[in-house]
């Protein structure tokens, strides 16, 4: 124990040293002036301080402390500052009892006995309270702010004003700090001389706020990189109404007829800005698309009016996913293998927005290395994922990022770099003809060639008769030209009496209807085996073929005797001829 005491004691004398010498910098700079704007007219508390700081010390001063009280640092969304309007760094510090603490640095020193003006601005996001809590449909919102009349300073300041803007609703009541005061749409509080560091007198403004307090309690932001490009972008998106929550029935008459227009405790509809060059844009929720919501191309954006399926009230809340492409050229800069993606980190939703959480995806390229994430303010940076896509290996690296409280002011760029070569942009298309050959090639192969290993002797059957059934076909065709032929010959001898011819022509066609007809008692006798009643039918085109073949003599000699080529005899045979031939063709069609 008698060791530890001089580091007891050490730490006792840093403590006392760093109370005197933060001590000894409060009575070295003081605030001259100080003006405070705070605009509750929204569902925000956007607060602007102007601060006139001298140095009355015997250095230079490199960094001015702001302070803002723990209760404001609850619901802080957003800080910055601002010197002759150019940006200054802001850095968190560690709190002391009462406040949060923040450090200005200053770009240029403030010399002794000099002075500087500096702006603060900064958002909180629901810090003002709906009072009553509930109501009904037809009674308006009130809210209630509760802040500090005095500007919350490290330093004493000499003179201060705080201006509460509430906007257009009646004010119902506010607390009093001498010398406060109500102006138009506005209360005064001010001008306070000579106030101590640090000090605070809690003041209270209840009044009327029409304003939508619907805030996106979760806000899915996926943006999808493609080197053929485009850049795919989508946001699944929960609106929760944070406002007075609505008590017993909603009645649709009652909202209809309402003609309080934009006092009514809901909101109907708001507004979301998309990059000018957004296309190919959808809006829907779980049900499907929402066909109510208007589109206003711009010239520098592209207006959404989002209309949900039904009017949001206080406790109400509604989902839903809206998504846009983007040209690449117009966000992704390249240079050799090297690529840099510039985009917003997170897009306009509506108006005065609050998001409570953000998660930001970035899907890469598959094959893409060495990330580099460059982001305007800080974030939550989780550990990469993996999503696998149309004709991936090994899928793509997705870069996750979260942040929570965000307003319109976090709507900033962020960078991201990456390496990727540009030859792995042939890699799928070559996959995906590589596939197709192999498919087509397999099925060339699978139609070629016969896998079975035993044969089905029901299928070898068909085949068989089908086979067969041609061969008659061919026959009867041959059959019905050797008929023309006889009929022509015939035709012929009427004129020229060469009866020679004739008996040769004769002659001829014989020797081929014996030869036709030993091919089809073969096919005939083929037939009873592989399908007999097929057999039976082809017997039946076979006296079908006797009789005009028998017929034949008694034609030939009866026509021949008249010197008339288109005779009636000719006519009559030609009819039977091709009767009885269309009676076989009709037979083979019934096999």
């Amino acid at each position: 124990m008698c060791k530890n005491i001089p580091r007891y004691r050490m730490k006792v004398l840093i403590f006392t040293l760093g109370l005197l010498a933060a001590l000894a910098l409060s009575q070295d700079v003081k605030i001259t002036d100080a003006e405070r704007t705070v605009d509750i007219s929204s569902q925000l508390a956007k607060v602007n301080v102007a601060l006139t700081v001298q140095n009355n010390g015997k250095s230079a001063l490199s960094d001015v402390l702001f302070y803002i009280t723990t209760d404001e640092a609850a619901h802080l969304a957003h800080i910055a500052a601002t010197i002759k309007k150019k940006d200054v760094k802001v850095q968190p510090q560690s709190a002391v009892q009462g406040f949060a603490v923040y450090k200005v640095v200053l770009p240029k020193k403030i010399e002794a006995g000099a002075s500087e003006t500096i702006n603060v601005e900064y958002v909180l996001v629901q810090s003002l309270v709906p009072f009553p809590e509930q109501i009904t449909q037809e009674e308006t919102q009130h809210v209630v702010y509760t802040g500090n009349a005095h500007i919350s300073s490290a330093y004493p300041v000499e003179k201060e004003k705080t201006t509460v803007i509430f906007g257009s609703g009646k004010l119902q009541s506010f607390a009093t700090v001498a010398p406060s005061k109500q102006l138009g749409e506005k209360v005064v509080y001010g001008p306070y001389s000579n106030t101590a560091a640090k000090a605070i007198s809690e003041i209270r403004v209840h009044y009327e706020n029409v304003s939508p307090f619907i805030v996106a309690t979760t806000v899915e932001r996926l943006i999808e990189i493609s080197h053929w490009g485009n850049i795919a972008v989508e946001e699944k998106i929960q609106i929760v109404h944070k406002g007075a929550k609505l008590t017993g029935s909603f009645s649709r008459l009652d909202y209809q007829i309402d003609r309080r227009g934009k006092k009514q405790p809901c909101v109907k509809e708001f507004k979301t800005i998309l990059p000018a060059a957004a296309r190919d844009i959808y809006y829907r929720d779980v049900i499907g698309n929402i066909s109510s919501s208007s589109l206003k191309v711009r010239a520098e954006s592209v207006e959404v009016d989002v209309k949900p399926r039904f009017p949001l009230f206080g406790g109400w809340k509604t989902n839903y996913i809206m998504g846009y492409n983007l040209p690449s050229y117009e966000y992704l800069f390249a240079d050799g293998d090297k690529f840099v993606l510039k985009m917003r980190l997170l897009d306009h939703i509506y108006d005065g927005m609050v998001v409570e959480k953000l998660t930001t995806k970035i899907v890469l390229p598959e094959k893409a290395s060495n990330v580099k994430l460059s982001t305007p303010y800080t974030v939550n940076r989780r550990p990469d994922e993996k999503l696998a896509t149309y004709l991936d290996t090994e899928g793509r690296k997705v870069i996750v990022i979260e942040k929570n409280s965000l307003v319109d002011a976090h709507i900033q760029p962020f960078t991201l770099e990456y390496q990727w070569s540009r030859l792995y942009i042939w890699r799928e298309p070559l996959m995906a003809t590589g596939f197709f050959l192999c498919l087509f090639l397999a099925v060339i192969v699978y139609v070629r060639f016969d896998f079975e290993i035993t044969k089905d002797s029901a299928s070898e059957a068909l085949l068989g008769v089908q086979a067969k059934v041609e061969e008659v076909e061919k026959i009867v065709n041959e059959r019905i030209a050797i008929h023309k032929r006889l009929i022509e010959a015939v035709s012929t001898f009427k004129g020229d009496k060469e009866e020679e011819t004739l008996k040769n022509t004769r002659a001829k066609i014989e020797t081929e209807r014996a030869e036709l007809k030993k091919k089809m008692s073969g096919i005939v006798g083929q037939m009873k085996t592989l399908l007999p009643a097929a057999s039976e039918k082809l017997n039946e085109m076979e006296q079908l073929e006797s009789g005009i073949v028998n017929s034949e003599s008694a034609y030939i000699e009866k026509t021949s005797k008249s010197t008339t080529k288109n005779s009636s005899e000719d006519r009559q045979w030609t009819v039977r001829v091709n009767g009885d031939t269309n009676k076989m063709k009709d037979i083979i069609n019934s096999i």
